[in-house]
């Protein structure tokens, strides 16, 4: 299964988003149903390989995982990260493009596996199939609302 929807977004760069997107704390906001996203080595950097735990709901529960991973690291072009959960595999890969006027940001959501459990691959797809539109309108909301990284402002 693979879902891919873009957004433009208004007065931001392409180095601006995607600080945003790699940016465990602020990604996780922009996903429906994820209560956190942080890093597994606190003092590691951001780059390919890097461990990421996810806590989201699903089906009413509290789930957690730290078996997410960076797989691509593209600055300011590409960040991908890949989760496996309950036999599941899944990616979500952004693209972030220079525009007139802004950027442009793709995101493909791909989700396979299930091994005992690929009966309730239907159901996973369900669920997932507006996925890609709702985290960048959240991401597009988030980006024009929030302050540009390393802009502040005095009040």
């Amino acid at each position: 299964m693979s879902a891919s929807e873009r957004v433009f977004v208004a007065a931001r760069t392409a180095e601006d988003i995607f600080r945003f997107v790699s940016d465990p704390e602020r990604l996780g906001r922009t996903i429906p149903g994820v209560d956190r996203i942080e890093k597994v080595a606190v003092a590691e950097p951001i780059e390919v390989g890097t461990r990421l735990r996810q806590t989201f709901r699903f089906a009413g529960r509290e789930i957690m995982t730290d078996k997410v991973v960076v797989r691509s690291f593209d600055y300011p072009r590409t960040f991908a990260y890949a989760v496996e959960i309950l036999g599941f595999d899944g990616q979500s890969r952004y693209t972030i493009e220079d525009v007139a006027g802004g950027v442009e940001v793709s995101l493909e959501i791909t989700i396979s596996g299930g091994g005992l459990l690929r009966g309730l691959l239907p159901l996973i797809e369900r669920a997932f199939a507006g996925q890609a539109r709702a985290r960048l309108g959240r991401l597009a909301e988030l980006a024009v609302v929030e302050p540009a990284p390393g802009v502040y402002i005095d009040v």
